[in-house]
């Protein structure tokens, strides 16, 4: 039975797809051995699943589904460029979500809550809304250049949206990057 990369997440508008884009661009000219994610990709992930059976993706969007049903549409912000472990060693560079996280942090938690129907686990980690710029490559490196660039824009603000649904996506993986496939789009009140 075939396997599906699944998670969950947040689609952003179009602005700060370009903005965060404008953003990958400087950070790219620096020379660092990162792979940038592509703009039109951009999201907020809420939960990853990982692969699952093909026969399971119908139940998890239902799930998801019935998590959100009271969940009414709200408001982000995205900006502040922020790097993990550290601003010294980045192997991941973001953009945090400055308004709204505590809503992201809410339908996390809830969807979380429904998969565990399913037994699937809850992260260790305190959930940190954020759209994921790049991360640094097998054998890659950061470099003055790039710790500038990232240090320049400590207080990017790549724009607001309004949240109006959430998106259970299949990720196909190959040489060229990941191509994301909407399974269930489901509306915010």
């Amino acid at each position: 039975m075939a396997k599906i990369r699944t998670f969950v997440a947040v689609d952003v508008s179009s602005r700060i797809k370009t903005n965060a884009g404008r953003l990958m661009n400087q950070l790219e000219s620096s020379g660092a051995g990162y792979r940038w994610c592509q703009p039109e990709n951009l999201h907020v992930t809420l939960n990853f699943l990982g692969d699952l059976h093909e026969n399971e993706t119908p139940q998890v969007c239902r799930l998801v589904q019935q998590a959100c049903q009271e969940i009414a549409a709200f408001p982000i912000e995205i900006g502040q460029l922020d790097c993990i472990p550290k601003s010294e060693k980045p192997r991941v560079i973001w953009l945090r979500v400055t308004e709204g996280a505590d809503f992201l942090a809410d339908l996390n938690d809830r969807i979380a809550t429904r998969l565990a129907e399913m037994r699937f686990p809850r992260e260790r980690q305190d959930y940190q809304p954020h759209l994921t710029l790049g991360r640094i490559q097998r054998g890659g490196h950061w470099n003055q250049a790039l710790l500038d660039t990232c240090q320049q824009n400590k207080s990017h603000i790549a724009g607001g949206c309004i949240i109006n649904q959430v998106v259970v996506y299949s990720s196909f993986l190959d040489r060229t990057g990941p191509t994301y496939t909407p399974m269930s789009r489901i509306k915010l009140r």
